[in-house]
């Protein structure tokens, strides 16, 4: 039997533009799950009524907030039980930390349309590119990150 070397795996922040493309991937995974369903229900208001925000009933906005929830109940859901989303999943990317249902909420509350939370979808970005972390990630001491051969 041959003593080869052990192959050396060294971890390593995951990359901004990994990162991105993961968050790309899952929202084509989001558009399937849970926005294709209730595109019937969207398609009775024309675009100019959605962008002109012309009298569009409640029921409107309770189902941009419902397919906003169910969106982090899929980010939460998969990062607790997974410890990532299936666009991570794609690119070997993982989520590392105490990932508690809560902690996982946080890190993702931004995709909930609802100010404040929506706040972080521009918030989180910026901080991540000025600073090499995201904010969400420093509240709830956890990271994203990969593992490299070396």
């Amino acid at each position: 039997m041959l003593n080869l070397p052990q192959q050396r795996i060294m971890e390593k922040k995951a990359g901004f533009f990994k990162r991105l493309f993961a968050f790309i991937l899952d929202l084509f995974v989001l558009n399937f799950i849970i926005f294709l369903p209730f595109q019937p229900m969207f398609s009775q208001y024309t675009p100019k009524a959605i962008i002109m925000a012309e009298a569009l009933p409640a029921s409107f906005y309770v189902m941009i907030i419902l397919m906003g929830i169910l969106s982090l109940f899929y980010f939460t859901l998969m990062e607790v039980y997974a410890k990532r989303t299936i666009g991570m999943m794609l690119l070997n990317i993982y989520a590392q930390g105490n990932l508690t249902f809560w902690t996982c909420v946080i890190r993702h509350m931004y995709i909930v349309p609802v100010f404040p939370f929506s706040v972080f979808l521009i918030l989180d970005p910026l901080y991540y590119i000025f600073k090499g972390d995201r904010l969400t990630e420093i509240w709830t001491k956890t990271q994203t990150v990969e593992y490299v051969a070396i």
